[in-house]
């Protein structure tokens, strides 16, 4: 009927404000196509509904860190060393891939300590590292939909990276809909020179 469904993008972390070149924005300002889009930012994180619990996560480290110690105040403590052994590693990992030269193998360990204890483990046994709290665990776990794999099974350093960057720059929504963004990449793309086909079989590249 009259309801048009987003099935598609629900959401992106990694679009820094207008004018800043960081996270994915540096990309899409590169390709000619983020001052096509207008992004929407989200106001929270998201919001965990459990029987015994309703938490609304917001954005930025030090309300995060808040608001968690105020619902779980025996896990205070592990809270903290959560949210500083996630920003180290994600702080490691920029320092790592943005040198000129390839890190030393023999002072890697020294450099980047919590990047190489992250590296090999999932999300899941890093939690077990700072929280015992099993609902706290939970409220920690929600973005696993978004990657794909269940908390035992994911990444560390990949749940870690992508959850620090929806906590920093904070969680946006293109305006309209997601094929907004297919759209201005078409744009684009035909503004120097290309020739979009849709509904085309190819033969060959």
């Amino acid at each position: 009927g009259r309801f048009e469904f987003e099935i598609s993008l629900h959401e992106l972390s990694g679009i820094a404000d207008p004018g800043a070149q960081s996270g994915l924005s540096r990309y899409l300002n590169k390709l000619g196509v983020g001052d096509e889009v207008d992004f929407v930012r989200v106001p929270e994180l998201y919001r965990s509904v459990f029987p015994d619990l309703d938490i609304v996560l917001p954005t930025g480290w030090e309300a995060l860190e808040d608001t968690l110690c105020r619902a779980f105040p025996h896990e205070a403590r592990g809270v903290r060393s959560f949210a500083k052994h996630v920003r180290d590693a994600v702080s490691e990992i920029h320092r790592f891939t943005g040198g000129a030269t390839r890190p030393n193998p023999l002072t890697a360990p020294f450099r980047f300590p919590n990047l190489l204890r992250i590296l090999p483990i999932s999300w899941s046994q890093f939690l077990d590292h700072h929280i015992r709290d099993a609902r706290l665990k939970a409220v920690l776990s929600q973005y696993w939909g978004y990657f794909g794999l269940g908390p035992s099974k994911v990444s560390a350093l990949y749940f870690g990276s992508a959850m620090n960057s929806y906590i920093t720059t904070g969680p946006k929504y293109v305006r309209g809909r997601s094929q907004t963004l297919s759209n201005a990449f078409a744009a684009v793309f035909e503004r120097h020179g290309g020739e979009l086909r849709l509904n085309c079989g190819v033969a060959h590249i």
